[in-house]
């Protein structure tokens, strides 16, 4: 089971812990840098949302407090690729501005 936020603040602090806003995160380029020693094209930053899954994250004080659950995206250049395990991508090209 999920802890609980602290209640501490007004109502609208307690809302504001817990929203997660892109505009908020930070592209974190150390978090799978060991992959792009392994080979640069493996380069990609993770912006952390709910939790802080796999890289060991969880002590970000932007991310929503999670146990059982994580979400983050990553930002992947055009000059790289994304490692198969990557389930969702975020990749800044012609063909997402598509819609394809």
């Amino acid at each position: 089971m999920t802890a609980a936020p602290e209640r501490q603040g007004s109502l609208a602090e307690q809302i504001d812990r817990l929203i997660a806003r892109r505009d908020d995160r930070d592209m974190d380029w150390d978090a799978l840098a060991f992959q792009a020693r392994v080979d640069p094209r493996y380069g990609r930053a993770q912006m952390r949302y709910v939790g802080g899954g796999g890289t060991g994250k969880h002590e970000d004080p932007k991310n929503i407090p999670a146990d059982n659950f994580t979400f983050s995206t990553m930002v992947i250049p055009r000059a790289t690729k994304g490692r198969p395990t990557s389930i969702m991508t975020w990749r800044r090209s012609s063909s997402c501005s598509k819609g394809r």
